[in-house]
């Protein structure tokens, strides 16, 4: 990771490309070369109201402030929370099989964030007890909405709950997703930049389950109509399949 002295902005940003800015992509790149900015340090010389209007909306004014070490407040939106909850079946009851259920639900709430271009940086996992307890866990984290980051919140949170209340059995199981924000321009360039591979990535499983179904690509778990009786790991090619 590299550390950006405020007193080294925005000049120090000079040598990148527009691109590489957050909120800049191929539409608003090709709007601000016909507002003849085609450079990062044409960008960063531009005062505060010309960038707003050659940017063509206030967001102009909040590069500006951003490209300077300014930290601003993370924008709200009208949708106050998106989560997923489902009652399991008595088949479904025991710890491993509501642990795959979680994971289901997380990767489906995940989903409806990146579809709304939302993040959250606050979930609220809820467990129903067989012995009809409702246990609740807060998990906060950096604004995210990419599936590895949201597993990695969740889990440790729900394994932590089930051997602390050494539960057994669980009735029902809820994720909610709160704190969303439209935003990512807070973070640093570098985890920006990690942030938005696995937001890629996640999208690209997205696609995948959009045409081949839910079950096409599984993270973390084995759907129980998997028939197969190898689970093909990435990276891994049982000896059978070898070239003859």
């Amino acid at each position: 990771m590299v550390v950006i002295k405020p007193t080294d902005l925005p000049h120090k940003l000079y040598s990148l490309a527009l691109t590489a800015l957050p909120g800049i992509g191929h539409k608003t790149y090709s709007h601000l070369l016909k507002n003849k900015i085609s450079t990062t340090q044409e960008l960063c010389t531009e005062n505060k109201a010309s960038l707003a209007k050659k940017w063509g909306s206030v967001n102009g004014e909040k590069i500006w402030s951003l490209i300077r070490g300014v930290d601003l407040p993370l924008e709200a939106v009208k949708k106050s929370t998106i989560g997923h909850s489902q009652v399991l079946g008595p088949d479904s009851r025991m710890i491993a099989e509501a642990r795959n259920v979680l994971l289901s639900l997380i990767l489906r709430a995940a989903s409806r964030l990146r579809s709304k271009a939302l993040y959250t940086n606050s979930i609220l996992l809820t467990v129903d007890t067989a012995s009809k307890e409702v246990i609740n866990s807060r998990i906060r984290l950096v604004p995210s909405c990419d599936n590895h980051s949201l597993v990695h919140a969740i889990i440790p949170s729900w394994e932590e709950m089930v051997q602390k209340k050494k539960i057994s059995k669980v009735r029902k199981v809820g994720i909610s997703f709160h704190g969303l924000s439209s935003d990512l321009t807070q973070l640093s360039f570098d985890y920006l930049h990690e942030k938005r591979k696995q937001e890629n990535l996640s999208k690209v499983i997205d696609n995948l389950s959009m045409k081949f179904g839910n079950n096409i690509i599984c993270q973390g778990l084995v759907p129980k109509q998997y028939d197969s009786k190898e689970v093909i790991a990435f990276g891994y090619v049982p000896a059978n399949h070898d070239k003859k």
